[in-house]
């Protein structure tokens, strides 16, 4: 982001006025970033500051939480999806998302619904183990089926334009009558998606610049630090902390939550590498690094 000043001067206002404030942002070509505004209002001697952040870049869905809780994922079907264990299942780590056991005439639904800043683009991995030519995986955007998959069909990287606005994303394995073949099942694994839905403060590693107002009584202890199959996160108060983890990427790998002073949170399934923690607790932001080791 193109980081500057901007001010501008309001015209004598009344109780109940109101004004309408346009300012122009300039990003640079990293597709890969977040937006902190922050916006002050003087009148005479009085002051005041609010923060608001803006999402722009990329959350990878890998299901090694091996639940469906880090994306606003709809599992409200009378054949959800589930999360399949089986190693070998998946395409990368220990979990994917597969369709439930189904029999003819019927069908297996997961839904996403997602709201991009800009046009974008989802990517996604898709397998198949089903008969051939009758029962199908369809991925729909907006009721509109987009591309199907059908027969035995190893770990296949996909990728789908997404314009502006809101939309619902759907899986849906069908099946056309009681004959079977393969598994008679299909996954999806490791999704990279837009992350302008989510509300919550995401920031990239090493772009705190302008974070002026951290409490320094948030004293954060993460350990240990390097770390193999656990960390210990130590707030030192129990009212509550959000923790946004990002590879050396910048893309969101996972985030959650607690309201104790301390937490044990599992890196087993990180790959090796430096990763980034922000953690948020009431008005107060912390960055911190992460080496984790294997």
């Amino acid at each position: 982001v193109l980081q500057s000043v901007a001010v501008l001067h309001l015209p004598p206002l009344s109780g109940g006025d109101t004004v309408k404030a346009s300012f122009v942002i300039k990003l640079n070509s990293v597709p890969d970033s977040s937006l902190m505004l922050r916006l002050g209002i003087e009148e005479r001697n009085n002051y005041t500051e609010t923060t608001t952040y803006y999402c722009i870049g990329r959350a990878l869905e890998t299901f090694e939480k091996a639940n469906f809780t880090f994306l606003e994922w709809d599992t409200n079907a009378v054949f959800p999806w589930y999360i399949d264990s089986v190693e070998a299942n998946a395409h990368r780590g220990k979990y994917s998302a597969r369709s439930a056991k189904i029999r003819g005439r019927q069908l297996s639904v997961l839904r996403l619904p997602i709201y991009t800043l800009v046009d974008d683009t989802i990517f996604f991995w898709v397998k198949t183990s089903t008969e051939g030519s009758y029962d199908y995986l369809y991925f729909i955007i907006d009721g509109e089926k987009v591309a199907q998959w059908s027969g035995m069909i190893q770990w296949t990287h996909c990728k789908f334009a997404l314009p502006r606005g809101s939309h619902m994303l759907i899986w849906q394995y069908e099946k056309d009558d009681e004959t079977s073949s393969g598994q008679d099942a299909v996954w999806i694994d490791d999704l990279e998606l837009p992350l302008s839905q989510y509300s919550s403060p995401i920031l990239p590693p090493d772009s705190v610049v302008g974070i002026t107002s951290i409490d320094e009584k948030y004293d954060v202890r993460i350990y240990p630090n390097p770390a193999k199959d656990y960390i210990f996160i130590d707030t030192g108060n129990n009212t509550g902390t959000q923790v946004f983890i990002y590879n050396i990427q910048g893309v969101l790998s996972d985030s959650f939550g607690f309201d104790t002073t301390g937490y044990r949170y599992s890196t087993a399934n990180y790959p090796a590498g430096v990763y980034t923690l922000m953690l948020k607790n009431d008005n107060n932001i912390v960055v911190k690094k992460l080496l984790i080791i294997k």
